[in-house]
């Protein structure tokens, strides 16, 4: 998060969601199923094939490792699901051999959750639950194709050359913020660059009662 004060821009660290990460982290390398199993650090080892980036976890395991954990994933999920990834990526790369952890450094990975407990009606929806992780009943009554999304751009500066990756789309084109000392001087111009690996898909669909 910046902090614009006089001019300046202040990095502000995020102190819940860094709480999130590193308890999240915890949690994938130390839970044990019924079984004694550690469930989640034989699914990250599965993560280093290629056709892989997604880990599936279940809101009871959460809940049972760590209640104060899974309540706020669930009450601020849109702002700590960054955080989770990042404690996903970080815990696959300790956990994988030297010979995947080049590739595994470059590779973006995904968390999903299911089994939430609550349900909700579609009319029970309010502005209140924005942000936060929601377990929707209700039937399908049309489906949309699937369209490509931008998730993350690349961008050139046309004045200097400097290459900036990563910046995350919030949902509509986002350019890159100015908020290095060296570009506050003057505008910067910059080119984006698309490519498949910055690219996610949505499907869509209606929803009624």
């Amino acid at each position: 998060m910046d902090n614009i004060i006089s001019g300046q821009s202040q990095q502000v660290e995020d102190t819940d969601g860094t709480r999130v990460q590193n308890e999240f982290s915890k949690f994938l390398k130390t839970f044990r199923d019924s079984n004694d199993e550690p469930l989640y650090k034989h699914a990250m080892k599965d993560l280093v094939q290629p056709e892989r980036n997604t880990i599936f976890v279940d809101m009871q395991h959460l809940y049972s490792f760590s209640n104060n954990l899974a309540t706020t994933i669930e009450l601020q999920y849109y702002r700590v699901y960054p955080f989770m990834c990042e404690a996903l990526h970080l815990a696959t790369i300790d956990g994988c051999d030297e010979n995947d952890r080049q590739q595994m450094f470059k590779k973006q990975l995904y968390v999903s959750l299911f089994n939430l407990d609550a349900k909700t009606a579609v009319r029970e929806l309010s502005a209140d639950k924005v942000g936060g992780l929601v377990r929707i009943a209700g039937q399908i009554v049309r489906t949309h194709p699937v369209h490509p999304e931008l998730s993350r751009a690349c961008f050139i500066c046309d004045d200097c050359g400097v290459t900036t990756r990563d910046v995350q789309q919030q949902f509509r084109y986002t350019q890159k913020r100015d908020g290095e000392e060296e570009y506050r001087e003057k505008k910067k111009k910059f080119n984006a660059i698309f490519g498949p690996k910055l690219l996610s898909s949505g499907y869509f669909f209606t929803l009624s009662d």
